[in-house]
């Protein structure tokens, strides 16, 4: 996260070990009270990582579209277009 924008946006909604009985919006919707009023303001990045201990999994991210603030919500800002990790 490059901006200020986002890294004030982007809020980690946790980590787990496969998506097997994964909902994302059923977290977004359980960990933010007013994220079922405007599911369509959110926004949500379910990427792979390594986990602790070396173990594969994902990281669930969530944000909030802030268009007044010039903010629409994108998770495009986490990928890495260089490919940085393959060099």
């Amino acid at each position: 996260m490059t901006s200020s924008t986002s890294s004030r946006r982007t809020r980690p909604r946790g980590s787990v070990p496969d998506l097997a009985g994964i909902d994302p919006f059923k977290l977004v919707v359980g960990g933010i009270p007013s994220a079922a009023a405007d599911m369509g303001d959110q926004t949500i990045v379910v990427a792979g990582a390594m986990l602790e201990g070396e173990k594969p999994g994902f990281y669930i991210l969530d944000g909030h579209a802030d268009f007044a603030q010039g903010d629409p919500g994108s998770g495009e800002e986490l990928l890495d277009h260089q490919c940085r990790v393959l060099k």
